[in-house]
C-alpha cells in the first residue's frame, strides 16, 4: 500500500508479488497451469485443517508399499494408486492434473470499489481539514 500525500494526492492498494500468484485466480477465477510437470489433487488422502496435503505426504506415501506412481493400464488417468492386497484391485490417492479451474470467488474489485464510495466524503472532508490546518 502506498499513502497518498499532499504532493501526489493517489494513494495505491496492491498486493505482493507472492500473495498476487494466487489471489489472481481467486480474484479473476480461470486456469492455473502448474509450475512444474502436474498439480497434485488429493483424491483418497487426508487433508490438514486447511485442505492441503501435509508437508511430506507425497513422499510418505510413495515409500510405503503396494503403491506407485503412473498411469495403470486401462483407462485411468495418472497418479499415485494403492494396490489393495486381497484382491489386487487399484485406488486412487493423488490424481495428476495438468490445470486447476477456478470460479471467480472473492470479489475484492467490487467490494474494495463499494468500500471507498461509501467511506470517500467523509474521509475526504477530514483529510481537507487536516490539510488546509497544516498549510504553509
Amino acid at each position: 500500500m502506498r499513502r497518498a500525500s499532499k504532493r501526489t494526492l493517489t494513494g495505491t492498494v496492491f498486493a505482493k508479488a507472492i500473495q498476487g500468484e494466487y489471489l489472481k485466480h481467486l480474484e479473476d477465477g480461470g486456469d492455473r497451469r502448474p509450475a512444474r510437470r502436474a498439480i497434485l489433487v488429493p483424491v483418497g488422502q487426508r487433508l490438514n485443517k486447511y485442505g492441503n496435503m501435509p508437508r511430506g505426504a507425497v513422499g510418505r506415501t510413495l515409500n510405503s508399499q503396494k503403491v506407485f506412481s503412473g498411469k495403470p493400464k486401462g483407462h485411468r488417468r495418472a497418479g499415485i494408486w494403492q494396490r489393495n492386497k486381497r484382491n489386487g484391485s487399484l485406488k486412487l490417492l493423488i490424481h495428476y492434473a495438468d490445470r486447476a479451474r477456478y470460479a471467480p470467488r472473492l470479489k475484492l474489485v467490487m467490494g474494495a470499489a463499494k468500500t471507498a464510495t461509501a467511506r470517500m466524503p467523509s474521509a475526504m472532508l477530514k483529510a481537507m481539514r487536516k490539510a488546509v490546518g497544516s498549510a504553509r
